[in-house]
């Protein structure tokens, strides 16, 4: 999922004569916003259980097991691919 955020003019100031921020700017600061919880959203997983075998991801992603003990609930997709299976290669951090 791509999203792609404008960037204002840099000749232009982002606070009005009442020290109101412009609406070009923000409406900049609002994608940036949606861009970072898009993000967040595609980089992390929750569910219950080890994600090993059950849940498909690509390198990078983070995964939390909602239902373990402190100090076995984070997961990170460390390998694209064991086999072409994607939802192998989890790692406990």
């Amino acid at each position: 999922m791509a999203f792609i955020v404008t960037e204002p003019s840099g000749n232009q100031p982002i606070t009005d004569i009442d020290r109101l921020m412009v609406q070009e700017f923000r409406d900049f600061t609002q994608d940036v916003a949606l861009a970072i919880r898009n993000l967040q959203s595609l980089m992390t997983q929750t569910g219950t259980g080890n994600p090993e075998g059950a849940v498909a991801a690509t390198v990078g992603v983070f995964y939390i097991d909602t239902s373990a003990l402190p100090g076995s609930k984070l997961y990170v997709k460390e390998v694209d691919s064991v086999s072409g299976d994607e939802t192998l290669g989890w790692s406990l951090t």
